[in-house]
């Protein structure tokens, strides 16, 4: 009963991603190109008019979606909800919590980066664990990749979403700082010698004669 319903679901949400009707609300106007990159390491670029992590409202984003849509996750004691229009990356980490003949494949933790440089990390707030991307290509093409890893007979791991990016890809920050010198350069133990003693000077003055020259004792004689 429990795969009928499932099985009943996918083929619902399947139907609704592939006829373009959003599930909720109506298309949003305006441009939301980016970038949806899958586990396998295949990246959708274009316009994304769906990257979700569920079929309830706040598991994902894209143009189909009421203002474009937006994430809530919970963050230790309480909840946050991010909306799309704030969102610049989102990274998720899946784990397979069962075994190899009967995987379990679940979204361990989110990690969201604002445009405004802040960060947001935790774990999502609904329970189906899936992923849908819809994106239209620059050939206007568009590729839609389902990931519904309890119904869906051909499921692979490679076809969940791994990382979205609305807009430009953020720099790249570096692995590692610049690294700095452990000590700083050596300075001399102490300041260059300096002589004990100043220069010596002569004890005395040089000598002067005891006696001044001697004068003749008589005038020179006169013719």
């Amino acid at each position: 009963m429990k795969r009928r319903l499932c099985g009943a679901l996918l083929v619902v949400v399947a139907g609704l991603v592939l006829t373009g009707i959003p599930a909720m609300g109506q298309d949003a106007t305006g441009d939301f190109t980016g970038k949806v990159t899958l586990r396998s390491g295949e990246v959708l670029e274009g316009s994304i008019k769906l990257a979700e992590f569920g079929v309830v409202l706040g598991a994902g984003v894209g143009s189909l979606r009421q203002e474009y849509g937006s994430l809530a996750l919970q963050v230790g004691e309480g909840q946050v909800t991010i909306p799309a229009q704030d969102i610049w990356v989102v990274d998720a980490t899946w784990t397979d919590q069962g075994t190899d003949a009967d995987p379990k494949w679940v979204l361990d933790k989110l990690d969201v980066l604002r445009k405004d440089g802040s960060k947001v990390s935790g774990q999502p707030t609904w329970r189906l664990h899936c992923t849908t991307a819809s994106v239209e290509l620059p050939s206007k093409q568009t590729k839609r990749v389902i990931a519904f890893p309890i119904v869906q007979k051909d499921f692979t791991p490679d076809s969940l979403i791994k990382r979205i990016v609305i807009g430009d890809e953020p720099p790249a920050e570096p692995a590692t700082p610049p690294a700095e010198p452990a000590t700083p350069p050596a300075e001399p133990a102490t300041p260059p010698a300096e002589p004990a003693t100043p220069p010596a000077e002569p004890a005395t003055p040089p000598a002067e004669p005891a006696t001044p020259p001697a004068e003749p004792a008589t005038p020179p004689a006169e013719p």
